[in-house]
């Protein structure tokens, strides 16, 4: 041993060197495995809302399982289409909740405590006046109660801030980069925390949650296993520089030369290794889907959805409809579906049914011929073929959205138009909302600004009503949490929705809406 330490002590520079190196190119190995394979659904003390809504949500569960959503060991509340939110699994007694966050231009993000059944606090930091910096209480499905502006002002976009929320008795002190931004009252007791974006970068990490029964530090990075994967990474990159030392001993090369080209190797492995985790670290916010896949996926759970829409109605509804009863066919896609509400009787299709009735006066009955992903040419074709026998007495048509190209979705809402006409249901057409933080270029769903002209002016071709629902969603921007991503409504949404129609589509159908004998019945088939 002693003679072979002596050996080893004149290259005992190089050998450190090679060891620091092979440290270095193990821990960077672990590091960047451990990065590759961050999801949300490794935080298990957090939980995302949106794939808990009944009424499921694009992204719902990609944002939990893909990389995305903790891209850069940070939680990106805009990941997957956005406005995500996610809170504290577990409801705590918290006495500090204390973060780093940064927005984007136009962005926000909506720090979340009192969070139970009946409602919830939160504080909003706002870097757009149109969503300014606030305090306030909300309902359960998201509608703002009451609501007072920050001290604090709009935040700087792009510069990372601290908050801090102190909890003491019956009040919340908020703290914003050190200084006071405002006390508020709060309901002491067990309750959940959390996080909510909107559709631009919402970052949150460095997160401290202290309670009563201990602390929590999340930093959003994935430390599982790391130990172990390090061993291994260094045990290989070791046994790979041993064997490249013997063989270049064995090649004839001066023992004072193996070290230090060990040691040049085993840097070039640590760099590859750095190459390696830069590349995993600034691609981790992509969304790396074939789109022949996703195409499959889409075409596979279009069908599914359509053959489940066609049944349920067909299980609900018989072709006679009662004496007295006004059937209002319902047209569209996953918006009127009711994607983003929480149960199918907060959609607003469903919340409809019972409003019109008072407002008519006679038994209504709001059928949902909505299907997820469909474009109006597959509506009409649905029209044509499955909803054919049902009788209605007036249509309610909210398209636009997934329709790419213009000119395409004007000859076939014509045509829809048209084969409503020819079977005599007189048709609402409804401007399909979308959030007012969508611009164009966001999505590759085409410019919304020039479909909404089509619907008006096919509408005025036939002679039928236009309710302005994108318009007067849009001045109702922030009376709460309206949107789940730029087309699905919240539950509140929903609810609002449900209300403007009730009141708005009454006078827009005349006589198609009037009560009396025989109103409702069955009409004969079109020629």
């Amino acid at each position: 041993m002693l003679e072979l330490l002596a050996r080893l002590r004149p290259h005992a520079g190089a050998i450190a060197a090679v060891l620091l190196l092979l440290l270095g190119a193990g821990a960077g190995a672990a590091a960047t495995l451990n990065l590759w394979e961050n999801r949300l659904a490794l935080h298990p003390a957090w939980a995302a809302t949106k794939p808990t809504l009944e009424r499921g949500v694009m992204g719902a569960l990609a944002f939990v399982a893909g990389p995305q959503g903790v891209a850069r060991n940070r939680l990106r509340l805009d990941a997957w289409f956005g406005f995500q939110e996610v809170l504290h699994r577990d409801a705590l007694d918290p006495t500090r909740l204390a973060l780093r966050f940064r927005v984007a231009p136009g962005g926000y993000l909506h720090v979340l405590y009192d969070h139970r059944p009946d409602g919830f606090a939160g504080v909003r930091f706002g870097s757009h006046p149109d969503f300014p910096s606030v305090h306030y209480r909300a309902a359960p499905d998201g509608e703002f109660t009451a609501r007072e502006p920050l001290a604090a002002g709009l935040v700087r976009p792009d510069v990372w801030h601290r908050a801090e929320l102190r909890f003491a008795g019956a009040e919340v002190e908020l703290r914003l980069d050190g200084a006071s931004a405002g006390r508020f009252a709060r309901r002491p007791g067990p309750q959940r925390v959390g996080f909510r974006g909107g559709l631009r970068g919402a970052e949150v990490d460095d997160v401290v949650l202290e309670t009563s029964a201990g602390v929590l530090e999340e930093g959003f990075a994935n430390g599982r296993g790391f130990g172990a994967r390090f061993a291994a990474a260094f045990a290989a990159l070791a046994a790979a520089a041993a064997a490249a030392a013997a063989a270049l001993r064995r090649s004839g090369v001066p023992a004072r030369q193996i070290g230090p080209a060990v040691a040049v190797a085993a840097a070039v492995a640590g760099a590859g290794v750095a190459g390696a985790y830069g590349v995993v670290y600034w691609r981790g916010r992509e969304y790396r889907v074939s789109r022949s896949d996703a195409e499959r996926e889409q075409a596979y759970w279009v069908e599914a959805s359509r053959a489940a829409v066609v049944g349920a109605i067909r299980a609900r509804y018989a072709p006679q409809v009662a004496p007295g009863t006004f059937r209002l066919l319902v047209l569209g896609t996953s918006q009127t579906w009711g994607a983003g509400a929480r149960a199918e009787e907060e959609t607003f299709v469903r919340r409809l049914e019972p409003l019109l009735a008072a407002r008519l006066g006679r038994p209504v009955e709001c059928v949902n011929a909505a299907v997820s992903a469909l474009r109006t040419r597959h509506v009409l074709g649905l029209l044509r073929r499955e909803l054919a026998g049902l009788n209605a007495s007036a249509a309610l048509v909210n398209l636009a959205n997934n329709d790419v190209d213009v000119e395409r979705f004007r000859r076939d809402l014509d045509a829809l138009a048209g084969e409503l006409a020819r079977r005599g249901i007189p048709a609402v057409f409804a401007l399909e909302p979308n959030s007012v933080e969508r611009v164009p270029g966001d999505t590759p769903h085409g410019d919304l600004a020039a479909k909404h002209e089509v619907v008006r002016a096919v509408a005025a071709r036939h002679g039928r009503p236009v309710v302005d629902l994108h318009g007067w969603l849009a001045e109702r921007r922030d009376a709460g949490f309206l949107w789940w991503d730029f087309v699905h409504l919240t539950s509140f949404g929903h609810r609002l929705v449900a209300g403007f129609l009730a009141d708005a589509l009454p006078p827009l159908l005349g006589d198609a809406a009037a009560t009396g004998p025989g109103a409702g019945a069955p009409r004969a088939p079109a020629r």
